[in-house]
């Protein structure tokens, strides 16, 4: 066999390896994409029971989608109320917390991931997770001012906790928690005053800096204190609005932004910028100002 029609063999072999291979990726995709939106058919039959307080069926059904869909959508799923008030939730609950720890089979502190955990979900349950939660009053009603003043009892008890176990033991490290757990201390805290943010800032650098938590966060934690304080920022993870435009608070050393940037595990800033919407000119004045907390 001369050189060229052996080279068109070892073509045509590559060839078909590689389609094999990505067929066979493009089965498993499907098959999870197809296993993904059944299990939230179950969920949507789950909640239809529940709303009918039909509870046996309602605990069937969200049975058997433990460990097939995100234990944080049946954990923040408020039509699922009836049901977490039932006794019957606790025994859930023990399976949503055992399939969330499959993730983190070498942590030191697993209970302490569940209850970092949990809070994170609270924390959320207005924010990325929305979705499922309770529909918010209409702003400036008497319902609107009786949930926020709820919500703020929720979250300053939440506070409370996390500043307590800091105290206790400094900032909880992904091999003690798992990475969602101790990155949801960050969000409860970013999400709170500028002063518990400043007080735990160095025992959170001290983590990140052994990839114990997250560099990016870290950074993007010290920009929000150095904002709030009115000062200019090192990383540019903070923005404003100015002129209906996405803009940065002023940054300090501009022109060192990316290799500060790169240190912390992000994006370049033009990057980032692009893929938030926003509007990059480190000579523009953007005011500063100051928060009271």
């Amino acid at each position: 066999m001369n050189n060229n029609i052996r080279n068109k063999v070892i073509y045509a072999q590559i060839f078909i390896l590689l389609s094999t291979q990505l067929f066979a990726i493009n089965r498993v995709d499907k098959i999870y994409s197809g296993a993904q939106s059944k299990a939230h058919d179950i969920l949507i039959k789950a909640e239809r029971f529940c709303e009918q307080n039909q509870l046996d069926s309602a605990s069937k059904y969200v049975n058997l989608i433990v460990g097939h869909i995100e234990s944080e959508i049946i954990k923040a799923d408020f039509k699922l109320i009836n049901l977490r008030n039932s006794e019957k939730w606790s025994s859930i609950e023990q399976r949503l917390d055992s399939a969330y720890l499959q993730n983190y089979p070498n942590i030191s502190d697993p209970d302490l991931s569940i209850e970092l955990w949990n809070m994170y979900i609270g924390d959320q349950l207005y924010r990325s997770l929305s979705q499922y939660a309770l529909p918010v009053p209409i702003a400036g009603t008497k319902e609107y001012w009786k949930f926020q003043r709820s919500q703020n009892k929720i979250r300053v008890k939440r506070r409370k906790r996390i500043l307590r176990i800091i105290k206790k033991s400094g900032w909880p490290k992904y091999s003690q928690v798992g990475e969602i757990s101790g990155d949801g201390v960050f969000y409860i805290l970013q999400h709170d005053r500028t002063k518990y943010m400043r007080k735990y800032i160095n025992q959170f650098k001290e983590a990140a800096m052994i990839n114990e938590a997250s560099k990016g966060n870290y950074a993007m934690m010290l920009d929000r204190i150095l904002v709030n304080s009115g000062k200019k920022q090192l990383y540019g993870t903070q923005l404003t609005y100015l002129d209906n435009r996405k803009v940065f608070f002023p940054i300090e050393n501009p022109e060192n932004i990316n290799k500060r940037r790169s240190e912390m595990e992000l994006s370049p800033i033009e990057s980032y910028a692009a893929a938030v919407g926003a509007d990059y000119n480190p000579n523009e004045d953007i005011p500063l100002v100051p928060t009271k907390f």
